[in-house]
């Protein structure tokens, strides 16, 4: 009798424990669950995409229209007023955004000087992008004055090969080799178009000044690359030990960088005395400045909610649009080298997006960096049977 009474209380137990059991693992993976964004968000992050992809298309594109249009007027393009009036723009709706959430304007004024009080260090550190951005912003329409919409679109990609090549260098951080090999890829392509547009110059018998300029024009997108690898960089670091959200990172960057494009205008003070500060300006100005304005306000939402491969169809679409809109208003030459190069440019930037490297990628070039005589002197069978077990990880 007593062994029966053990045997139901054992079997009770068990039936306990199984559904103890069960019962956590329901709370683990509802723990892990990603919550689903709500109906307005999902709008939000659909029109952000759209939007970025219209206007990756036809910004280059507008940039290219109206520097012609200020050549026949004869009023040039003031890049500096621009650059200026898309900041205030920018930090605007930023603002509106803050203070719509805070539902106060004192709670939105204490939370900005918090903001940059709290962490004077990383203030500090955030002017050294700020500065950057100005400066690589008044480079992109020095750099479409030069070049045609889609020699420049393409050739500006390589900021993702100089990008990498500065994270790996300053953040130690590790790519596949699929994403090395579409870094390459990209840059055959950017060949590609160059040559390309090399041909075409040849073939019209353009003056030394047009060569000049064009190479000048390369010159700057190069450069364009190199800043803003090395911006986005330092604003990663600095962004993952801080603890704002993005919109008041927009807001603090956006009034570190009005001193310096306020400055910025200073070498254009003579155009701009004599004939006012919107001297220039068109109604196609004032798209392109709204646009980038409201641009780089979607980039962060796209940034915050967008997966890899939303964000290459759309980087991809743009680069095709703008190429053959660019062909069929007559900025550019079709030839064979350049779709060659568009799609070679398109492809990378798939595999680059698509084939980020695994855990155990990253676990090897960990012990690599920290740990490199001991990796050489023990090359245990205990770490490959590891690798084996885990090579079906999760991509990062």
């Amino acid at each position: 009798m007593e062994k029966v009474r053990l045997i139901e209380a054992q079997e009770n137990s068990d039936v306990d424990l199984e559904n103890k059991t069960s019962t956590t693992i329901q709370n683990s993976t509802q723990h892990l669950r990603t919550p689903k964004p709500s109906p307005f968000l999902q709008y939000v992050h659909a029109f952000s995409l759209v939007f970025l992809t219209i206007q990756q298309i036809l910004q280059p594109l507008f940039v290219r229209k109206a520097h012609h249009e200020a050549e026949k007027a004869g009023s040039p393009v003031i890049a500096s007023t621009i650059v200026l009036v898309t900041e205030i723009i920018r930090l605007t709706i930023c603002c509106l955004q803050i203070i719509g959430s805070q539902k106060s304007i004192t709670s939105f004024m204490q939370l900005i000087w918090d903001t940059f009080t709290q962490n004077k260090r990383e203030t500090l550190k955030v002017c050294v992008p700020a500065l950057i951005y100005l400066i690589q912003n008044n480079l992109y329409y020095v750099a479409l004055k030069l070049l045609d919409a889609t020699l420049f679109s393409i050739t500006y990609q390589l900021r993702i090969l100089t990008t990498a090549i500065l994270m790996v260098l300053i953040m130690r951080k590790v790519f596949s080799k699929t994403q090395w090999g579409a870094l390459f890829i990209s840059l055959a392509g950017v060949v590609c178009v160059q040559i390309s547009s090399r041909q075409v110059i040849e073939q019209k018998g353009q003056t030394k000044a047009d060569h000049g300029d064009y190479i000048f024009g390369l010159t700057v997108v190069f450069i364009m690359c190199w800043m803003s690898g090395f911006a986005g960089v330092f604003l990663e670091k600095v962004f993952k030990k801080s603890s704002c959200d993005i919109w008041l990172q927009n807001i603090r960057l956006s009034i570190i960088t009005l001193p310096f494009a306020v400055l910025s205008i200073a070498r254009d003070h003579e155009i701009l005395e004599k004939n006012g500060f919107f001297y220039g300006w068109t109604t196609l100005v004032w798209i392109i400045a709204f646009s980038s304005a409201v641009g780089g306000v979607m980039v962060s939402v796209v940034m915050k909610y967008a997966d890899n491969i939303k964000k290459s169809y759309c980087q991809s679409i743009a680069l095709g649009g703008t190429a053959l809109i660019s062909v069929f208003v007559g900025d550019s030459k079709p030839t064979a080298l350049l779709f060659i190069g568009v799609g070679l440019v398109i492809l990378s930037v798939f595999l680059y997006s698509l084939f980020p490297p695994t855990e155990l990628t990253k676990l090897q070039s960990i012990v690599e960096i920290r740990f490199p005589q001991k990796l050489k002197k023990t090359e245990s069978s205990d770490f490959h049977q590891d690798s084996n077990l885990n090579s079906t990880s999760t991509l990062a």
